[in-house]
């Protein structure tokens, strides 16, 4: 059992988060079942990701390779925010939002989860979870050390359990989950 657990996680870490992401996008349009639960956008403008790599130089290329690919996107109720071109929320409005939370710790909002907790990436290229009722900034709870880690491990993969308290109850069993296991990138 274990063996088979192993070599799950290892074909999980074999497929990119684009290769994920791209074949999620092919996958809506064929089962119109996970348009509830995923959405993406087509490449946010070439002009936004200048400015942002501008304005937040400490922001991972992956980050802006998945904003070149889809201008924000939805999995199943995680939102990451766009160029505000797209449906998705504007960055620029996260970090209005968020700014009083943030004060003036080096990261950057890129999206919420569902139960409205800012998602950010840090300075050091980690994903955060930042909520209202934190004191300070550094009260954020690391959830992945890398912006592609979240991507492909979390919201795309094995380790997306992790974000429920590490057990999906019935409550959290849908579509987004049936896919993920379907796809063999999420085993639990």
């Amino acid at each position: 059992m274990e063996q088979l657990l192993t070599e799950l996680i290892l074909w999980d870490f074999n497929m990119s988060w684009r290769q994920k992401l791209q074949q999620t996008k092919k996958a809506v349009i064929e089962d119109s079942k996970l348009e509830i639960v995923f959405d993406s956008g087509n490449p946010a403008p070439e002009n936004f990701i200048s400015s942002l790599r501008q304005a937040y130089p400490f922001l991972p290329e992956e980050y802006f390779s998945f904003l070149s690919i889809t201008d924000g996107a939805q999995l199943w109720m995680y939102i990451l925010a766009g160029s505000g071109e797209s449906s998705f929320y504007p960055i620029d409005r996260l970090v209005e939002i968020w700014k009083p939370y943030l004060k003036d710790a080096a990261m950057v909002p890129i999206g919420e989860d569902p139960a409205n907790r800012c998602l950010a990436i840090t300075e050091n290229g980690n994903v955060v979870f930042v909520d209202y009722l934190m004191d300070s900034p550094e009260e954020a709870v690391v959830i992945a050390e890398s912006f592609a880690e979240f991507l492909d491990s979390y919201l795309m993969g094995n380790q997306y359990p992790l974000l429920f308290g590490g057990k999906l109850t019935p409550a959290h069993e849908n579509e987004w989950t049936e896919y993920l296991r379907k796809q063999g990138w999420m085993s639990m």
